[in-house]
This record gives structure tokens, sequence and C-alpha cells, in this order.
């Protein structure tokens, strides 16, 4: 059985009937030439990354479906997508089940604890951090700098 995944970027200014009716017409091109669509999922209105033909934004659409050993994604279902006007970008890929099998699930996390919360202070209170720890400043001894440099410098 052969894999694939189908991502399109749909144009933005596309009603909700549109939308659907584009997403409904590529899933049945597909299935009329032997593929089952097995997955859709759709994301409305994203912020592309750069413009494409003059869009700064698109509706996202993202299909799984799968075929027999033998069929391989038509050049004709290739030419639909390019040349639908409604369809901004398209990008096939096909997917081997041994690379599914290679993809490890992500770790599971326990997420950390909610720092308490701090109290308000008043508008008269001061806040007190702890004890201070006050240091004198210890007098320098010139002639024993002097002695120090000289060691230094010869």
């Amino acid at each position: 059985m052969k894999l694939y995944e189908l991502y399109m970027v749909l144009r933005p200014d596309l009603s909700e009937a549109d939308l659907g009716k584009t997403v409904s017409e590529a899933t049945d091109f597909c299935s009329k030439n032997g593929f089952e669509v097995t997955a859709s999922k759709t994301k409305e209105r994203e912020r592309l990354p750069y413009p494409v033909k003059h869009f700064t934004e698109g509706h996202m659409v993202s299909m799984d479906f799968s075929g027999s050993n033998e069929s391989v994604f038509p050049e004709e279902a290739e030419a639909y997508l390019r040349h639908n006007e409604n369809i901004l970008r398209h990008l096939v890929m096909a997917k081997s089940e041994k690379m599914l099998k290679k993809i490890k699930p992500l770790p599971a996390f326990e997420p950390r604890p909610f720092r308490p919360e701090r109290k308000p202070v008043a508008a008269g209170e001061t806040i007190t951090r702890g004890p201070e720890i006050k240091t004198e400043p210890v007098p320098l001894d010139i002639e024993g700098v002097d002695k120090k440099l000289e060691e230094l410098l010869k």
C-alpha cells in the first residue's frame, strides 16, 4: 500500500462554501483515481511566511490518502492541482510504512509546579528581604602595594 500526503494552500478570500467545495473536489479527484482519503485537516486563514501570488494569508489543507501498490499519484491529479485557480500552492509527498514505524512518539513530560502567588504590597508597607550583610572596605597598605609592584616588574 502506498501512502501519500497532500498539502495545499488555498486563497484566503474563499468563502466557507467555496473552501469546502475545493477540498471536496480534490478528495473526489483522488478517489476517482483509486486512492482512499484517510484523513483531512483544514486550518483557516493562516499567515504565510512570505507572499504567495500576492497573498499573505491562506487556508491550509492537509490530506492523507493511500492507494494500492501499483498506483502512483497520477499526473492528471498534479495537473488539476496546478491549474485550479483556488489552489495557490500544493505539495504531494510519498510516505513509506517503514518511515512511519521509525517515527518515535514524543516523550511524556510532567509540567513544573506553579510558583506560589505573591502577596500584594500595601501602599505604606515596605518589603523586607532578610538580613543584610555589610562588609567594610579593607584599608589599603600603600607600602605593601609598592613592594608587590616591584616584585612583578622585576
